[in-house]
């Protein structure tokens, strides 16, 4: 009896296996340079940080898991009930996500990840043809959406995406597909206190040194204990997230304490018989201050944001703590609307970046005039107290004052706020305030 033969038709997904594989990959088969920067991250952690950590917090334990699993993710977004269609399904970032039980509840306080791409200089010296570009980058931005979403109840954002190879040299098309990551702020500037979760994105065409990656990571981990710890003292309860209900306040509102303001227009010189305008004013933390040194008629002040950004009036001056995600945006405006000059409440860090300096900074028309820094940190987004006073933050704040046809160089001042700082006399926890439960910081917010 003769045989039948069946031949089976080749899939899509065969041809590729089977090109990769006949250029050096598929299969199993695993870049060695790829293989190299992974190890360098997991030794790093494993063999320095964790000891590290261990011998500056005695008090506070570390565990480093190498999975999380989706029905974590979806609990930290407000979704317990989210139900996989998988069985358990999971991410699997590079360095794993590293935790410290602070206070007998565990805070997740680094992500990382490490990515080499790039054999086409290799394959061009062997003759091979060259290899598609960004399946790296689309596999760590897949990480990158998991755990921005997981880290919603937090203040911090710790993922550190260290990336490197020939597809990374100057002028690479492949880098741009990276910006989305930082929202487009400049790469290789850490971004783990930044209000809007922004990655820190680590990138060169040369691979990364275990000593350089443990100084990105250490300084990383070792801040967010430090701000974890002075949190839970200062509230007297676990701490999760910048507010009561562990969720990241709307419209980046953070109102701004009295004496900010006071201190500020103290030393700033303003004509008070101009007219003054608070497009951000939210309940009124700097308007109310506005008001006290100009005539009530001469202070507009309103909140939606959007509306700046279409104002077709014009006053002498602008005076705000604008919303941090469309600072750019505002400062770009406050051009247009000022016909004086207009201070803006910002992190200090926004002095940095090749985009604000081509758009804001060169600007010799309406140039910086002068940025005052706070000796101390301000916490903002508390609630205000009517002598001026505040705790401490992680953000090193001051105020921007640009003035227009100024013609001299930015110049720095400091502000001495050291005495508007509460000090413990002045903090009085409630015993209703505190939780006893030693569970996760999101015990809360599931409720």
């Amino acid at each position: 009896m003769n045989k039948k033969k069946y031949e089976f038709k080749r899939t899509q997904s065969d041809s590729l296996r089977n090109t990769a594989t006949k250029f050096g990959g598929g299969r199993g088969t695993y870049n060695k340079k790829a293989r190299k920067q992974e190890h360098y991250l997991k030794e790093t952690i494993n063999k320095r940080l964790i000891p590290q950590l261990s011998k500056e917090f005695p008090n506070v334990g570390f565990d480093l898991k190498n999975q999380l699993h989706k029905r974590e993710i979806a609990k930290n977004l407000g979704k317990p009930n989210w139900k996989p269609e998988s069985k358990e399904p999971y991410i699997k970032p590079d360095g794993g996500v590293l935790y410290a039980r602070i206070d007998g509840c565990m805070y997740p306080i680094l992500a990382s990840e490490a990515k080499q791409q790039g054999t086409n200089d290799k394959r061009k010296e062997e003759g091979k043809k060259k290899q598609s570009m960004g399946n790296a980058i689309e596999r760590a931005s897949k990480n990158h959406s998991e755990l921005k979403c997981y880290f919603t109840p937090y203040d911090y954002f710790p993922y550190h995406l260290f990336i490197s190879g020939c597809d990374f040299k100057k002028g690479s098309s492949i880098i741009d597909r990276i910006d989305v990551l930082t929202n487009y702020e400049p790469r290789n500037v850490d971004y783990t206190f930044h209000p809007e979760r922004i990655s820190s994105v680590w990138l060169r065409e040369d691979i990364w040194t275990l000593d350089e990656i443990y100084d990105r990571i250490y300084e990383t981990a070792s801040s967010v204990i430090k701000y974890i710890t002075m949190q839970n003292k200062k509230k007297g309860k676990n701490f999760s997230a910048n507010n009561a209900t562990g969720k990241r306040k709307k419209s980046d509102f953070y109102e701004t304490p009295y004496s900010l303001t006071r201190k500020f227009l103290d030393v700033e010189p303003f004509d008070k018989s101009l007219t003054v305008c608070e497009p951000a004013c939210g309940g009124g933390a700097i308007s109310t201050i506005l008001k006290e040194r100009w005539e009530n008629n001469l202070v507009s002040a309103y909140d939606i944001e959007t509306d700046f950004l279409l104002e077709t009036s014009n006053y002498n001056y602008v005076v705000t703590n604008p919303p941090f995600s469309l600072a750019h945006e505002f400062i770009l405006k406050a051009k247009s609307v000022a016909k004086n000059k207009f201070a803006f409440l910002l992190p200090l860090s926004y002095l940095h970046g090749k985009k604000r300096f081509d758009q804001i900074y060169s600007d010799k028309k309406y140039p910086l005039k002068k940025v005052y820094v706070f000796t101390r940190y301000p916490m903002l987004g508390e609630e205000l107290r009517e002598d001026g006073k505040y705790t401490t933050g992680m953000m090193v704040y001051a105020w921007f004052v640009w003035e227009k046809n100024y013609s001299g160089e930015p110049t720095i001042s400091w502000i001495d706020n050291n005495d508007d700082v509460l000090s413990k006399k002045d903090i009085v926890i409630s015993k209703n305030n505190i939780i006893q439960e030693v569970e996760t910081p999101l015990t809360k917010i599931l409720q």
